[in-house]
């Protein structure tokens, strides 16, 4: 006697109901699980614009005890282009085209003087989202700011 293998039976396989419950329930998790995601992405990204800002704080450091003055572009910093004033980073803290579509923040060298320096981190696409914390800034004596919200919400 030779055997057949598998017989298929009406109990087989799964109902369009039984289905229907499983999208369901996987939608529900997906629900509660994304925002919380991003809320963590986003505080990444932050901590990636603090640490650029800190590092560049360092260099114009650097470049005052070497020049007794602060630099006035990134290029002087050795970033960017002749003439910079602002360049865009990443989540991971790389240096992006101003356009970029992963750009995460966009960091801006303000009013400089030969003494005085602003570092100013502006959240870009969505990075935004992070609404505590759309702008972040230190200067020359190492201040913190950050706008909408307090410095103790985002450093």
């Amino acid at each position: 006697m030779i055997s057949r293998g598998w017989r298929c039976s009406a109990a087989a396989g799964f109902s369009l109901l039984e289905i229907l419950i499983a999208l369901c329930i996987v939608g529900l998790l997906l629900g509660v699980a994304l925002p919380g995601y991003e809320r963590q992405l986003q505080r990444v990204k932050r901590s990636t614009a603090i640490a650029a800002l800190e590092g560049l704080r360092a260099r114009q450091e650097q470049f005052f005890a070497h020049h007794r003055r602060y630099a006035e572009t990134f290029a002087e910093l050795g970033l960017g282009d002749s003439g910079d004033s602002s360049y865009s980073i990443d989540g991971q803290g790389a240096q992006v085209a101003a356009d970029a579509p992963q750009r995460s923040y966009r960091i801006a060298l303000e009013d400089v003087t030969p003494g005085a320096y602003v570092l100013r981190a502006a959240a870009q696409l969505r990075q935004r989202r992070d609404s505590l914390c759309v702008e972040l800034e230190i200067d020359h004596r190492g201040k913190r700011g950050a706008a909408p919200g307090t410095v103790a919400d985002c450093w």
